[in-house]
This record gives structure tokens, sequence and C-alpha cells, in this order.
């Protein structure tokens, strides 16, 4: 629901934006998007330090600070190309080039990012420098152990799912592929 209306805000916003474009210029609007976001977002602090789970208010105040960011990232591209219009001696095909250059840049850095799919994300930092260690010494990335305990109640024929954290110690009989097989009876498991 949250990216629903964090995509469905942006309508509203860019509307918004056109008419008080037009209406108000650009400099009021666009400073005036900017600092409503910047107090919205600074008054989701303490209510995320204080009260957390006011879920309808934080989820009401995201969107509208999604929106007023909307507005300012659209009134932004208006107001740049205005203050600082390209000159018609510059060489043709420049914007190309930079933008060429830069994905060219971006995209090799990116390769060197680790691979994430199939791999647990790290919850802790200790974790990541974890990976991080491993990707120097040329590893491959290693999975963190996880473990995981499924209790079926004996008149539940479903049973439930409990995450229970991290364990070392777990035997390795009782260890196997979470896509595998189905869990037995009051069993751990733990992928790799």
């Amino acid at each position: 629901m949250n990216t629903f209306l964090s995509g469905v805000i942006e309508i509203p916003s860019n509307l918004l934006c056109y008419i008080f474009l037009e209406k108000f210029g650009r400099r009021w609007p666009n400073g005036g998007a900017l600092l409503v976001t910047a107090v919205i977002e600074l008054a989701l602090v303490p209510i995320l330090l204080l009260r957390p789970d006011m879920s309808e208010l934080l989820t009401a105040l995201s969107t509208l600070g999604k929106g007023a960011i909307t507005f300012a990232f659209g009134s932004i591209y208006l107001y740049t190309s205005e203050l600082f219009p390209t000159p018609e001696d510059v060489w043709l095909p420049m914007p190309s080039v930079i933008f060429g250059v830069l994905s060219t840049l971006t995209g090799s850095l990116v390769l060197l990012l680790p691979e994430t799919k199939g791999h647990k994300i790290p919850d802790t930092v200790e974790e990541a420098e974890q990976i991080g260690r491993s990707r120097k010494k040329g590893r491959p990335i290693p999975d963190i152990d996880v473990v995981i305990e499924w209790n079926y109640p004996k008149d539940d024929v479903k049973g439930s799912f409990e995450n229970k954290g991290y364990d070392e110690n777990i035997s390795s009989e009782k260890t196997r592929n979470l896509s595998m097989e189905e869990p037995n009876e009051n069993d751990s498991i733990t992928r790799l």
C-alpha cells in the first residue's frame, strides 16, 4: 500500500507543480516545496523515535513528504534550464558524450558491487563486513547462517513458522535447504 501511495501522490504533485509554476513563478514554488519537504520529514523523526506504532500517521506524513519532493523535483528542471540556458555555441554532441561517459563510469562501478540475488541481505554491520572481507580474498559471497524453527502443534496440520535468530551449533543432520523439503515436526533448519 505504501508503494502504491508513493506512486499515486506524484500525479497531483506534478499537476500542482505545473499550476503553481505558471501562477507564482519559479523561485517561490520550488523553495516552498523544499521547505515543506523539510518540515514534514523532520516532523517524522520524533514520531519514529517516540511512537513508531502510529503507522497511519507515519504513512500519511511520508506520502505528503514524497508529494512535496516530487513537486520540487519537477519544478527544478524548468527553473535550472531558465537560470542556466545552454549557449548556442556548445558542441552539439556534448550532452551525449557527458551522459555516455558518466553512464560507463557508474555502470562499471556497479559491476564491482556483490551480487545479492539468492543471498540473505546482511542485517548488521558485522555481517556486511564479513561479505566485504570474503570479496577481497576472491571467495564467493558467503551466505549468513539463518536458523529457522518450524513448530507444528499436534492439532494443527499446517503448523506455524517462527524465526528464532542465529545459531551456529545446529547439527548437520538437522540442516537442509529450505526449498528442498518440508520440515518435520519440531525440526530446525539452517540455510547455508
